[in-house]
């Protein structure tokens, strides 16, 4: 567990980065927020959980959006699933494409 917090760091700095905020800077708000966390959860033993529901809650809500109807080979193509697969997303979101 003693590499935690340089991983935390390293994906941190490396989300900002990807973000157009500059390296150092986002090394410096990394650190701050690796303080913050330590100051509050310090010496406490924290589990996170893998989050895979809301990951792909997040994905099928992408998905539901970028769809128009229209697009439904290159959005099964983009996301890598069925044409029955898109129908129930949709049909579960309860939207209708607009025509």
């Amino acid at each position: 567990m003693n590499d935690f917090y340089p991983l935390l760091h390293e994906l941190i700095q490396s989300h900002l980065t990807a973000n157009a905020i500059d390296d150092g800077l986002a090394g410096g708000i990394a650190q701050n927020i690796i303080d913050g966390l330590a100051d509050s959860y310090g010496g406490q033993t924290v589990y996170l959980k893998n989050n895979t529901a809301e990951r792909m809650a997040r994905k099928h809500r992408q998905i539901v959006a970028e769809y128009d109807g229209k697009n439904s080979t290159a959005i099964c193509q983009k996301y890598r699933i069925t044409s029955i697969w898109l129908k129930r997303l949709v049909a579960r979101a309860g939207n209708e494409p607009a025509s």
